[in-house]
């Protein structure tokens, strides 16, 4: 889970996110609408394509 959190932390961009408003929810949701509906997001953590790697890795301390 490390490296997830750290490419979403890196690598992502809010305002370049997908959105999708009022979609249809779980009952479970207690934030949701009285219909049910919430939003959901999409993250795109990805490597830019055609950038070098390297630039995107989690490094270590000391290395």
């Amino acid at each position: 889970i490390n490296q997830v959190e750290w490419a979403i932390a890196t690598r992502s961009q809010a305002g370049k996110g997908l959105v999708i408003k009022r979609e249809k929810g779980s009952s479970l949701d207690a934030s949701a609408e009285p219909d049910r509906t919430t939003y959901k997001v999409g993250i795109d953590a990805t490597i830019p394509w055609g950038r070098p790697k390297e630039k995107f890795i989690k490094g270590i301390l000391g290395e």
